[in-house]
C-alpha cells in the first residue's frame, strides 16, 4: 500500500501525494501536519494526487480544523476534480480554503 505522504518543495508550498481514499486514510495521515504548526502559511498542492473520495475531503476539513486551532492559514491548489465535485455538492466550494489559486510565498515575494 503506498503511503500518503506530504512533501516539503523549494517554493515553500507542500506537495500531498498519494490516494485520498477510504482504503488508504489513516489516523497518520490526519497527523501529517502536526509537525508544521511553526508555518504561519501553508500552502498545499494537491497535484500528484492520484485519486480521492469523500475521505479525502473529510481529511482536508480535517486539516482546516488543526490549522486554526494553531492559528495558520492554509489553501489548497490543484484539487482533483473527484475533490472539487464532492465539495460542489456540499457547498465547500465556496470556501476561502478550497480554492484553485493559493497565494504562496514566491507570490508574495516577487
Amino acid at each position: 500500500m503506498d503511503e500518503i505522504k506530504l512533501l516539503k518543495q523549494d517554493s515553500g508550498e507542500y506537495e500531498l501525494h498519494g490516494e485520498l481514499t477510504f482504503s488508504r486514510i489513516d489516523k497518520n495521515t490526519a497527523r501529517l501536519l502536526q509537525n508544521l504548526t511553526q508555518t504561519r502559511h501553508l500552502v498545499i498542492n494537491l497535484k500528484p494526487v492520484k485519486r480521492a473520495d469523500s475521505a479525502g475531503l473529510a481529511l482536508l476539513i480535517e486539516w482546516i480544523k488543526q490549522s486554526m486551532r494553531h492559528q495558520q492559514k492554509i489553501c489548497f491548489k490543484n484539487i482533483p476534480e473527484q475533490l472539487t465535485a464532492l465539495a460542489v455538492l456540499s457547498g465547500f466550494d465556496n470556501s476561502d480554503y478550497f480554492i484553485q489559486n493559493c497565494i504562496t510565498k514566491a507570490d508574495l515575494n516577487g
